[in-house]
């Protein structure tokens, strides 16, 4: 059944992860930090990331100038 597969998960934005390591502006290592995180202990079955599809660094404000 549906119910018996259901998972959760957290959401966010690899630039909104800081950590000193990344000098504040988050990073992959933030990324898979906050994967093993959520993963391990408390249960979560995914990560959902945004931007990582962008091909290159756009700010998030840029697309409000563009509206």
């Amino acid at each position: 059944s549906l119910a018996a597969t259901r998972q959760w998960g957290t959401a966010t934005q690899v630039y909104s992860m800081t950590s000193a390591r990344s000098w504040g502006i988050g990073d992959l290592a933030d990324l898979a930090d906050l994967a093993r995180w959520s993963g391990r202990e408390h249960g979560a079955g995914f990560v959902l990331v945004n931007p990582l599809q962008a091909g290159g660094v756009v700010p998030p404000w840029l697309f409000l100038e563009r509206q």
